[in-house]
């Protein structure tokens, strides 16, 4: 059996550098508010005027509007600070991208856990925005 081409091509993986380059954070983001009736190649048009089309990476639909990812923060910032963007005919506020809150409900403990190590814990995975609740661990 023979490598073709094609076989070589399908084993490739990209070298280290390249994906460093590729990928994304939170930072390469912006949210553009919703405009009823609009399909994403509209706001793909409309974010031509302002970036050149080969840094546009990522384009989904969101509850909130449109989120576009960018190849760099740089490009992001830049449409953010600009504060708009107009989409056939309406101007839409952008504004950054910002990754969502969780809830984290523990129940079933192990009473020899701490509060402050459990929370230390959860801490590694983000800062901690509400104060912590308990409840009633049942009768004593």
């Amino acid at each position: 059996m023979t490598n073709s081409p094609r076989d070589q091509l399908n084993t490739a993986t990209p070298t280290d550098e390249e994906q460093s380059e590729n990928k994304l954070c939170p930072g390469h983001g912006v949210v553009v508010d919703d405009l009823p009736g609009a399909h994403t190649d509209d706001y793909l048009i409309a974010l031509t005027q302002v970036v050149s089309p080969g840094r546009i990476t990522h384009i989904s639909r969101t509850q909130e509007g449109v989120c576009v990812f960018l190849d760099s923060e740089m490009e992001a910032a830049g449409i953010v600070d600009e504060g708009v963007l107009e989409v056939d005919g309406v101007h839409l506020r952008c504004r950054p991208y910002r990754v969502g809150c969780h809830r984290v409900c523990l129940s079933n403990c192990l009473p020899f856990l701490r509060d402050a190590d459990i929370i230390a814990e959860l801490e590694k995975f983000g800062q901690a925005r509400n104060p912590q609740y308990e409840i009633s661990r049942g009768r004593s």
